[in-house]
Formats: structure tokens, sequence, C-alpha cells
């Protein structure tokens, strides 16, 4: 997944339909834009800065393709990668203007057949669903648009029983409020990442769940700025709960839902919030608290790894060196 995340976060920006007072650009949305495939294609392919980043995500896509399995489909604790890389596959082939593109997005919509597997009955993989679908959504018909988002929509419910935030057991500060780093439902309460993905995805889908997919978006759009942020300036750099808990999602999908809502609409909420807020501290929270002679941050329930700036941050580090041309990520 990291290299997945390499990739992605080489890309951003939107165009749009207005809603509230944001604006939605066309698909895909999520941390991908129109806008950007052109540059996407060009740096992962020849001799793009991603090339082998993107032969690396291509293999698992055509494995994926020529197996018709899915690595980690039925595993909640892990993202399907093989899922993901056919989805990002489709994009890149489809802007080189392949033929070929199509039989990744063909996978992935015979993995997902009758839409089951996407509903809250089947598995609870609904963040990278999510992903999977903005993604595809070219490639889908209106009917296989709403087939699979009828099924789908139903995780804006997940926990919280109504598609908005409403911090229940749990404060923005905690990792639960946010959903961990593989995007299911272990540790996921409010799901803010996991439903705003899913709610991008689905919005103007035509789906049964419009109405509650503007709901979660509108109820973010108003939320964040005014109650997240002054509690992001509070805390600074260090998550509440501890680098551990902090790594197990916060420091992952906290950035990525600020980079999913700048390229789905244009805002860019990374800019908001005072000079030590928690966006643009938190990296050098494990700079400055890495031992050098052993790779480990301090006690408590960190030291799960060594190098914790590299195999933890890696996957944000380029949205924070984008956003902030800041040296650490960078």
């Amino acid at each position: 997944m990291r290299v997945i995340t390499l990739v992605v976060f080489q890309v951003m920006i939107v165009a749009g339909f207005a809603l509230a007072d944001y604006q939605l650009g066309e698909h895909p949305r999520v941390l991908i834009s129109p806008e950007t495939l052109p540059l996407l294609a060009q740096r992962a392919t020849g001799d793009g800065i991603l090339a082998s980043d993107y032969q690396s995500i291509k293999a698992e896509a055509d494995r994926m393709v020529a197996e018709g399995t899915f690595r980690n489909i039925a595993n909640k604790y892990l993202r399907p990668e093989g899922m993901l890389c056919s989805a990002i596959a489709y994009l890149v082939e489809k802007e080189l203007g392949n033929d070929s593109a199509f039989v990744y997005a063909d996978a992935v919509k015979k993995l997902w057949d009758d839409g089951t597997i996407l509903s809250t009955t089947g598995s609870e993989q609904f963040g990278s669903f999510a992903l999977a679908y903005d993604w595809i959504y070219s490639a889908m018909s209106a009917y296989e648009r709403k087939k699979f988002g009828d099924h789908l929509g139903g995780w804006l419910y997940h926990y919280t029983d109504t598609p908005r935030i409403v911090l229940r057991y749990g404060d923005f500060l905690y990792n639960q409020t946010w959903g961990p780093e593989h995007l299911s439902t272990p540790h996921c309460r409010d799901g803010i990442t996991h439903k705003l993905f899913l709610s991008l995805a689905l919005a103007g889908a035509g789906t049964v769940h419009e109405a509650a997919s503007l709901q979660f978006l509108d109820s973010f759009s108003e939320r964040i700025p005014r109650d997240c942020i002054p509690r992001f300036d509070l805390i600074g750099g260090v998550w509440s709960e501890s680098m551990g808990h902090g790594t197990y999602g916060p420091t992952r999908t906290i950035p990525w839902a600020f980079e999913a809502w700048r390229t789905s609409t244009g805002l860019d909420w990374f800019k908001l919030g005072s000079e030590t807020t928690f966006l643009k501290e938190m990296n050098y929270w494990a700079l400055h608290t890495t031992v050098p002679f052993s790779g480990f941050t301090a006690g408590i329930d960190d030291n799960y790894v060594p190098s914790t700036l590299e195999k933890q941050w890696g996957m944000t580090a380029p949205i924070l060196g984008a956003r902030y041309n800041d040296p650490v990520a960078n």
C-alpha cells in the first residue's frame, strides 16, 4: 500500500458542480482528479519518477486479472491491495489510451458481483470499496453505479446510525473517531475518513443514498473548520493516545481525509489552524522522538517497529511535503 499511496499523492486539484458552500469535481475525485491524471500517467510510464512504483502496481493488477483473486479481501485488518491496484491501473491505462484498461475495472466489478460484498452484511472493507468505486466510476454504467452504490452506501450509518459526524463516545482527538488506516471496521467509530471517501464517491451517482451522502459532506464541511481545527491547534503535533495509536490511524487517515477533501472540492484545509496545529507538526513528532541508535521511539506502545519516521510516516509524507513544503516530509 505504501507504493499505492506514493503514486496517489503525486496528484491533485478539481472542477465541479455546486453543493452548499463547496463544489465537487468530476470523478475520479478522491485523492486523484481528472486534471492531474495526465501527469500521473506521464510519471508512471517510461522513465517517469513513478515508473518503478507503477510497475509494481500493474504487476499486482495483472496477477489479479489473470487469477481472478484479490489479496486481503476477507481480512478486515488489511487493505485489499489487489482491488486498489486494479482501480489505479484502470485510470492510468485509460489515460494512456490503452484499450486494455477496462479489463482492470471489469475485474473489480466481477469481484463485486451482485453488490452484496459491498454491503454491511458483506466484507467490511468499506473505505477501500469507496476508493475503488470512485476510481472506476467512468467504467460503470448508470445501472452499475446504482446497484453497487445502493449496497455500499449503507455504511454511512455505521456506528453513528446517522450520516453525519456525531463524535459518539469519542472526540476529534480520538483515533477511532477518524478510523484506522486499514479503512475497515475494527476500531472504527465515527469513521470520518472512511465515510468521507464514501460520500464523495457516491454523491451524484444516483443511488438511494444521495441525500445521506450530501448530509455527511455538509457535516464535514461545517464541523471540521468550526470544531475540529481548534482541537488540532490545542493538541499540536503529538497525538493524544501516543505514537502507537497515532500511527494506527490518525497520522494517516487525517491527512488522507484533508487531501481527499482538497482533490474533491479544491478547498485546501491544510492551511487552517495555527502554526503548531497537528497536521503541520505531526511528522516532527516522530523525527524528534526517535532514538538514533535504535530507530525506535520512546516507550508505551510505540515500539512495535523500528524506523517509525520511514515506515509509519511514509504513507503521508508526500501529502505533508506538498502541502507545507515540509523539509522533513520531503
